[in-house]
């Protein structure tokens, strides 16, 4: 004899309950208790291939920047720039114009595949 618990909990418990859940909210006027989910069957979604892709080019791979250090006067103070900071000034453009890329194809991407939670937690690794 086979036991199908996804039956058993869906005749046994989550539709009994729903209907006392519902009697009650009836009783006290107003929503109290919410339906109890029942156990659904295993969704079937589409390959992340068959989406259409997302057609910008990628940014460049980067360049080797270096700095200089630099000093200047602000405001009757002089302010030293390391070449390291110097580096990272110089590289701002670059993480900028990466971040867009790819915000904007998470983005196109998310919106041809998502349509759900379920959906978002299936493919979220693909986008």
């Amino acid at each position: 004899m086979a036991f199908n618990l996804k039956n058993i909990y869906n005749k046994g418990f989550a539709e009994p309950g729903t209907k006392i859940n519902r009697t009650m909210n009836k009783v006290i006027g107003k929503e109290v208790f919410q339906d109890i989910k029942t156990i659904d069957e295993p969704r079937d979604f589409q390959s992340f291939d068959s989406f259409e892709m997302y057609n910008v080019a990628e940014p460049e791979q980067w360049q080797l920047f270096s700095g200089e250090a630099r000093e200047f006067s602000f405001q009757g103070n002089m302010i030293a720039i390391s070449p390291n900071l110097d580096t990272c000034i110089k590289y701002i453009p670059l993480f900028k114009q990466c971040a867009r890329y790819y915000t904007d194809r998470f983005i196109f991407r998310y919106n041809q595949c998502v349509l759900d939670y379920d959906s978002l937690l299936y493919y979220y690794q693909s986008i």
